[in-house]
C-alpha cells in the first residue's frame, strides 16, 4: 500500500504544487508581474512628485509675472521682440 500511496497520491500532489507555483509565479498575473507593477507604482509615483514641484515653480512665476510690470516688460520685450519708440535693434548675425 505504501507504494501505490506513494504513485497515486503523491506525485500528483507534488505535481499539482509544482504547476501551482509555477503558475504564480511566470503567469499574466503572477510574481513576476506583480513585481514590475510595483515598480512601474514607485517610478509614477516620482514622477508625479516631481510634477508637482514643476506646477508649484510655475504657479510661482505666474505670480510673480501677474505682480510685477518689470517681468511683464521683460517677458513682451524678449518673446515678443517689442521696442521702445528711441531704441534701435542690432541683429547680431
Amino acid at each position: 500500500m505504501p507504494q501505490q500511496y506513494r504513485l497515486f497520491v503523491r506525485l500528483p500532489l507534488l505535481l499539482s504544487i509544482a504547476l501551482l507555483c509555477f503558475m504564480g509565479t511566470f503567469s499574466k498575473r503572477g510574481l513576476l508581474d506583480w513585481l514590475r507593477m510595483v515598480q512601474q507604482n514607485e517610478k509614477l509615483g516620482q514622477k508625479i512628485v516631481l510634477i508637482h514641484e514643476q506646477k508649484i515653480a510655475l504657479e510661482k512665476q505666474i505670480e510673480q509675472f501677474q505682480k510685477s510690470s518689470e517681468e511683464q516688460e521683460r517677458v513682451v520685450r524678449q518673446v515678443l521682440g517689442y521696442i521702445k519708440p528711441n531704441e534701435k535693434v542690432i541683429e547680431i548675425p
